[in-house]
């Protein structure tokens, strides 16, 4: 493929990374004949992957991204670029919901923007993924680029926001909370108006505000956000055309904090000037910094070009170009598509054969000797609820390979215990599987705001992500409420009052022990659930208990009898206002 765009993602929940491609594909000679397609590969293992014919549009020159839009614990899908017509091309802009077994449905069409690019980010703080799309809204006679913000409405809806950005085309959008305060800002590049843009919109709860950092605009550009000092916030990279055809650049600038960032040049290998890029950062090598994977064009020949740059410390990288095809007008990206540990490659466009150069669509897996770590989980949690309004904290957690301050968390919130219907963590619930390899979504903070609650009990926990990609397991489970429901916050108040302790055996076969305290007389539940959050069995059922220490055994069966097959299961103790949830494995 070329004028390509590729995203991993699990779509289909089986506990590895899928793909979606985007892009121009060859159907045959003469002159390299090509048509858009939108396809996704199914991971059947053992380096197979095979297309499931889904039904979506086929668009060149534009982007696809994955993401849980409507929080029912599946990927879909975002779409906008040049799909084929009767004469020529039109510009579209779709969402696909993924319905199962390797369905997608047109879910909502939004502005038929040209030359565009868009991407998801949860920019109100409301639990649901929202879009940004950039794009010329007019033709050859008429330029009008655009810049539009879509607040998810949660009900299958998108609507464009008031506020204005800076209207941009030929360029790319990215969210990023890069000032740590709790809120998605905004980095913009590409076309205006009037001259080349490149800034970033900060938000500050929900409006936002062009910070004006002096970045070099570039034509053609693409953008992307990296921690690749560890310093624990996000740095950011360009690439694209600064002036005319030949003149293509690309620069790094190091976030430096209050709004400042300062131009990078690479100690080592320099970073070629790349037009019509893509970039991504992922710690390939395992040694606990991030690395850059790019490709792009060089100057008026369109040289192209691959690379990783190897991140050796203090702002020095060493290129290492021997082991990819170089291409242009394409994409990479780094996934672990083997779940061995380590960072693969999927790289897509046209190489250096002939005159045209050949369409290619290549997976690299990495041979690495050492596998990563998966991170520790994180503890501490606390809820703070303010009217609609709840922050969420935890402690820092810890990483074999990734420095502390390196670490990016990532939350689920749900309405009952372990869904994900209220904040998607795009991770899977009983192990922590990242079902996009990306940072979390609270990016490297250890705390964050969800607004706009409407009353209930939810049930949250959080994971650490490293520079790998990779997830930790889920933390224990906790509680808050909101509105009219009282007493979860209480429990903040008074942990000790009541407690559920660790079962024994855990794992357990064929049964375990569940311990409880309870203070004073009350109203006790004990019920048990399995990943997906459903009701397997009830152990007592509001019943009054005097003060006193008890505990009941499970024998791992369902409520009517039958015996439950492996797997993680959780146990809840609701007490008056009390409720505590806890993790247990049935291994067989």
């Amino acid at each position: 493929m070329r004028y390509a765009n590729i995203a991993w993602g699990d779509y289909d929940n089986d506990g590895d990374l899928d793909i979606l491609a985007a892009g121009a594909k060859y159907i045959g000679a003469p002159f390299q004949n090509s048509m858009p397609a939108t396809i996704v590969y199914r991971n059947d293992g053992n380096d197979i992957f095979n297309d499931i014919g889904a039904t979506l549009t086929g668009i060149q020159q534009g982007s696809a991204a994955w993401g849980d839009y409507d929080n029912d614990g599946d990927l879909d899908i975002f779409l906008n670029g040049k799909a084929e017509a009767s004469i020529g091309y039109d510009p579209v802009a779709q969402i696909f919901r993924n319905d199962g077994n390797d369905t997608f449905t047109l879910a909502a069409q939004l502005d038929s923007l040209d030359d565009p690019y868009g991407t998801w980010g949860d920019f109100d703080n409301d639990g649901f993924l929202d879009l940004v799309l950039t794009g010329n809204a007019g033709d050859l006679f008429n330029f009008t680029p655009q810049s539009i913000l879509y607040r998810n409405d949660q009900n299958g809806g998108f609507i464009p926001d008031a506020f204005s950005l800076a209207g941009v085309s030929f360029g790319g959008a990215q969210f990023a909370d890069y000032d740590n305060d709790n809120d998605l800002d905004l980095v913009l590049s590409g076309v205006g108006s009037s001259d080349y843009v490149a800034t970033i919109y900060q938000n500050n709860d929900g409006v936002f505000q062009d910070i004006a950092p002096g970045f070099l605009g570039m034509n053609r550009s693409r953008t992307a956000w990296g921690d690749y000092d560890n310093d624990g916030d996000l740095d950011v990279i360009f690439g694209g055309q600064a002036g005319g055809v030949s003149a293509t650049s690309a620069q790094m600038y190091r976030n430096d904090g209050a709004g400042q960032f300062t131009p990078i040049t690479f100690s080592g290998d320099t970073l070629p000037p790349l037009g019509v890029p893509s970039f991504d950062w992922g710690d390939y090598d395992n040694d606990g910094d991030l690395d850059l994977l790019t490709t792009g064009q060089i100057g008026i020949l369109a040289t192209r070009y691959s690379a990783i740059f190897r991140n050796d410390g203090n702002d020095t990288f060493t290129a290492q170009t021997q082991s990819l095809v170089p291409v242009r007008t394409g994409d990479a990206r780094w996934g672990d598509y083997d779940n061995d540990g380590d960072l693969d490659i999927m790289i897509c466009g046209t190489d250096t054969t002939g005159g045209f150069g050949e369409y290619i669509f290549k997976l690299y897996r990495n041979e690495l000797q050492s596998p990563n770590t998966a991170p520790a989980a994180p503890g501490g949690l606390n809820a703070t609820v303010n009217r609609r309004t709840v922050t969420l904290s935890w402690s820092a957690a810890s990483d074999a390979e990734t420095p502390q301050t390196a670490l990016s968390y990532n939350i689920r919130i749900g309405t009952a215990p372990w869904l994900s219907d209220v904040y998607s963590p795009m991770a899977a619930a009983n192990d922590g599987f990242r079902k996009l390899p990306a940072i979390g979504n609270t990016n490297y903070n250890t705390s964050w705001r969800v607004r706009d609650l409407p009353d209930g009990i939810y049930y949250w926990a959080v994971q650490t992500i490293d520079g790998t990609l990779s997830g930790s397991a889920f933390s224990e489970e906790g509680t808050f409420a909101v509105g009219g429901v009282t007493g979860i916050e209480e429990n903040a108040s008074r942990p000790s009052r009541y407690q559920l302790y660790s079962n024994f055996p855990n794992p357990f076969n064929p049964e375990t022990t569940i311990r409880y305290d309870l203070p004073e007389m009350a109203v006790i539940s004990l019920k048990i659930y399995n990943a997906a959050g459903a009701l397997v069995n009830t152990l007592l059922s509001e019943r009054q208990q005097p003060a006193g220490s008890y505990q009941l055994k499970w024998d791992g069966r369902n409520l009517t009898g039958d015996i439950l097959p492996s797997g993680i299961y959780f146990y809840r103790l609701a007490a008056d206002q009390f409720t505590q949830t806890r993790k247990m494995i049935l291994l067989k």
